[in-house]
């Protein structure tokens, strides 16, 4: 697992092998998830009231994708995958 912060916001990477379980992505991301799936080998788990709840632009995670994802962020890679 790698991690990067910026801007008030966090974001881990999982890459293959591990899998973060639902208590631990809603916990990280402070509330329900939501999936976005940034490319075939890419998804990102988000808070899914980012916008309602007016949290900052995560910039790590929103350079991957044509919207800005607010808030903390998991990245799942290969294996890491939501099944």
């Amino acid at each position: 697992m790698k991690k990067y912060s910026g801007n008030d916001t966090k974001t881990l990477i999982f890459d293959g092998g591990e899998e973060p379980d639902l208590k631990y992505m809603q916990e990280f991301v402070d509330g329900n998830i939501e999936v976005f799936r940034a490319n075939p080998d890419m998804m990102m788990v988000f808070n899914d009231e980012g916008f309602i709840k007016d949290l900052p632009i995560n910039e790590y995670a929103s350079s991957f994708c044509p919207i800005d994802i607010r808030g903390n962020v998991i990245i799942l890679l290969g294996d890491a995958q939501l099944k």
